[in-house]
């Protein structure tokens, strides 16, 4: 299944360290409303609308699929004598908990998932690309001078505003949001 993970968050320092190589990346900004209605097509180019945002919930027990994934691999995948054929598929309630819950030591990455409506684990999410266009580009606080130039650059020619994070000036330990383009 194909997830694309988004965050409410540009400033959490954990997120610049686990998810941009420890600030030497980049960030792009969207807005939610833009996500929901963003064209998506399959790898035909194809236009489909066969997904959804989903907020990402936090908690300490994990979602139960064991009766599920079973019942999956009698019918589908283990070789069999017996008739599996009245074995229930996995219900999409449940892949959908499966794609969109976390253990609650994530909560501050405030993450949302575009994710299918229907998750047929049997084939590879048809969604190849979503058109969405970025309200900004946001350079990490130890992206090189070299991957900036290319990031404004690119930047420009989209015509969306570009920004760096810098380290807080002050004694606290913060991220700071600097706008350069």
């Amino acid at each position: 299944m194909k997830i694309i993970c988004f965050s409410e968050e540009y400033d959490s320092e954990l997120m610049w360290s686990h998810y941009a190589e420890n600030h030497k990346g980049f960030l792009i900004t969207y807005e939610k409303e833009d996500i929901e209605n963003g064209t998506i097509y399959s790898k035909d180019k194809n236009i489909n609308k066969k997904i959804k945002l989903s907020k990402v919930q936090y908690t300490n027990k994990q979602v139960d699929m064991t009766e599920s994934i079973h019942d999956y691999l009698l019918k589908y995948c283990l070789p069999s004598n017996l008739d599996v054929s009245n074995l229930p598929e996995i219900p999409n309630r449940l892949l959908t908990d499966m794609a969109t819950t976390k253990s609650e030591s994530w909560k501050y990455e405030k993450e949302w998932r575009l994710i299918p409506r229907i998750i047929d684990i049997s084939q590879e999410n048809p969604i190849s690309y979503v058109e969405i266009k970025p309200k900004a580009i946001i350079a990490g606080t130890q992206c090189t001078n070299e991957d900036k130039k290319a990031l404004v650059n690119i930047a420009k020619g989209k015509k969306i505003p570009f920004y760096e994070m810098q380290i807080s000036s002050g004694i606290q330990y913060s991220l700071e949001i600097k706008r350069i383009y």
